[in-house]
């Protein structure tokens, strides 16, 4: 059930323009997850015609879906850093000792022991004790469109969200690197290795379970332009410029864990969060005649410890944690678009996507699911061409 209630509050008083206050509450039963009641909160003054000052304030309820918590199991290739290559004696007896001894059961220390496959065998499992996620999301900010500059728009917001009991698949190399540094039974009980014969310390299975992974506070602030440049004797324009920049995306795994800052980084476990990513667009419309110039950007992000396999310069293994980080540049794509209304209803289009043809960067395979890139944030194709043509009856 849900009920909402919008109420104007005041209108063309000295100070006021318009002040107005929304407010909604939705109450759901499930036979699983129990009822919960939730509600959001909106007002929105203009203390002048031109300026919009808007808040909201909305509490989270999100139940897991039927596949996480009742899936079959899954085999999986996964490809896999695996922190007890090389083990030295050093690390098996130094402050971390009882926490590789969990994450390297049957790894002989001092060996120079070596994962021999990239990939390993992963068993992807849904969980019938998940949780609902819960938290809340606080936004404000404000919107200005001057009288005196038609077709002006400039708008901010800034957004806050808590999340706790994230619902999500955990990678085994996110999960391996947890019981290194933890030692938490709900990491290091998921991965299964050979203990005797000749594969001893060898991967078995890793078990990649759904999970409420602890909690999550993000922030950051979004930033617009748009501009509509109407009539001219060239024809008419749209400019927009949107900017997304994060300020934190703070993740805590487990409690008694320690916070892990995630913003500016990739990882298979929560994909590509550059702090700073950026749309922009020129529309062009004459006639029958239009057309768009679109560019994406993307901010640098680091890959920590890319590999386990590289040396320090003393020519021995990186401690979890000290390996370099990879470096993976900025990116900015642009795409092109021309179209042509012609008689009877009919569209003509042509573009380019990625114009530049810029070639996706290289996080190597130990790094990502697949292709050796991050295939759900860069282009993977390279320029493309496309048309297309359509029409109404």
């Amino acid at each position: 059930m849900y009920l909402e209630l919008y109420a104007p509050l005041l209108k063309d008083m000295p100070g006021v323009h318009a002040l107005s206050i929304d407010y909604g509450v939705r109450y759901a039963d499930y036979q699983l997850f129990g009822n919960a009641t939730r509600s959001d909160f909106k007002v929105e003054y203009r203390p002048i015609a031109d300026l919009l000052i808007r808040g909201t304030f909305s509490q989270i309820f999100r139940v897991p879906t039927v596949s996480d918590i009742a899936s079959a199991p899954a085999n999986s290739s996964i490809t896999f850093n695996d922190p007890c290559t090389n083990l030295t004696v050093a690390q098996a007896t130094g402050p971390n000792a009882a926490n590789y001894a969990k994450a390297c059961q049957g790894v002989l220390p001092g060996s120079g022991f070596v994962e021999p496959n990239g990939q390993i065998t992963g068993l992807l499992e849904a969980n019938g004790n998940l949780k609902p996620e819960t938290g809340t999301v606080t936004t404000y900010g404000f919107v200005w469109e001057p009288k005196w500059v038609s077709g002006l728009s400039v708008d901010a917001s800034i957004w806050k969200y808590k999340i706790d009991g994230l619902i999500t698949s955990l990678d085994p190399n996110y999960s391996i690197n947890q019981c290194v540094l933890t030692g938490s039974p709900t990491f290091c009980n998921l991965v299964h290795r050979f203990t005797s014969g000749p594969n001893t310390g060898q991967i078995l299975v890793f078990e990649a379970p759904t999970y409420n992974l602890g909690n999550l506070k993000t922030d950051g602030v979004d930033f617009g332009v748009h501009y509509n440049l109407q009539n001219t004797f060239i024809g008419s324009f749209a400019f927009t410029a949107d900017i997304t920049r994060i300020g934190s995306y703070l993740n805590t795994p487990a409690p008694g864990s320690v916070p892990q800052e995630i913003v500016g980084t990739y990882s298979k476990q929560f994909g590509n969060y550059a702090k700073n990513r950026g749309l922009a667009s020129v529309g062009w419309t004459m006639k029958q005649f239009d057309a768009l110039v679109t560019g994406r950007y993307i901010g640098t992000v680091n890959v920590n410890n890319p590999t386990r396999t590289g040396l320090d310069p003393t020519g021995h293994p990186y401690a979890p944690g000290k390996e370099p980080p990879l470096v993976v540049p900025s990116f900015f794509y642009i795409d092109l678009e021309f179209g042509i209304n012609l008689p009877g209803k009919t569209r003509f289009q042509v573009g380019v996507r990625n114009l530049t043809d810029k070639q996706a960067p290289v996080l190597y395979q130990n790094n990502v699911t697949n292709a050796n890139t991050d295939v759900n944030t860069y282009d993977t194709l390279g320029r493309q061409y496309w048309m297309g043509v359509s029409a109404k009856f």
